[in-house]
């Protein structure tokens, strides 16, 4: 399950964290990946080595997203008229800011949300069916819907992993910090490879922090 807790040794072994990730101990204040951070990266890395596999494109689901309508079709649509892309993030988390470029990579653009007013209108949400299109996705928080490609799966190991909590320089958009989830570590591919963010999204989540145990740096 998407979540579940993961040994930081065998994460070692698999390839999914760098050594020196548990070469002493997790002291409050350094940043490491807590176990369910590992965990949750854990799942998403082993389907993304299903895909690769199977070489079929894979849609992934966390637990805790909430669809509109028509999200089938709306994703088989899309992807069908972007058959070269790597990564395509459905929905994203609405406490952080949202990073994407419009106009065939004219324009950035920063967006900024009221998370309350998200988790007051989740049922307006789910009867919105509005035509969506994508973005280039330039940064984002949150990986609770998103369809992954073969080519992109394997773009995604070889940028992301071994993951190591090296400081994420993104200027580009005003942010440096220190990773301690695996979106978090993803971003440091996305300028890199085919990504897009859906517009509006397909997918939303409460984002509750009091019953997550997974940590993350904004």
């Amino acid at each position: 399950m998407l979540g579940s807790e993961f040994d930081p040794a065998e994460a070692v072994i698999s390839g999914l964290l760098a050594p020196e990730m548990i070469a002493k101990p997790r002291f409050e204040g350094d940043f490491r990946f807590s176990p369910s951070a590992i965990g949750s990266a854990a799942s998403h890395v082993a389907l993304w080595r299903k895909s690769i596999a199977e070489n079929r494109n894979l849609t992934i689901l966390e637990n805790d997203a909430i669809l509109a309508p028509r999200y089938q079709e709306t994703i088989e649509e899309l992807t069908a008229r972007h058959p070269s892309f790597d990564f395509i993030q459905w929905g994203w988390n609405w406490d952080s800011k949202f990073h994407a470029q419009i106009l065939g990579g004219f324009g950035l653009v920063e967006c900024h949300f009221v998370q309350d007013q998200i988790r007051l209108n989740i049922d307006h949400f789910q009867k919105l069916s509005t035509p969506r299109i994508l973005l280039k996705l330039v940064h984002s928080w949150g990986i609770n819907c998103y369809t992954i490609s073969p080519k992109g799966a394997q773009k995604l190991i070889d940028s992301a992993l071994p993951m190591t909590t090296a400081i994420i320089d993104r200027s580009d958009v005003g942010l440096k910090y220190f990773p301690s989830t695996l979106d978090g570590v993803m971003n440091r591919s996305y300028l890199g490879i085919e990504a897009f963010a859906c517009w509006p999204p397909l997918s939303i989540v409460e984002n509750d922090q009091t019953r997550s145990s997974i940590e993350r740096t904004t």
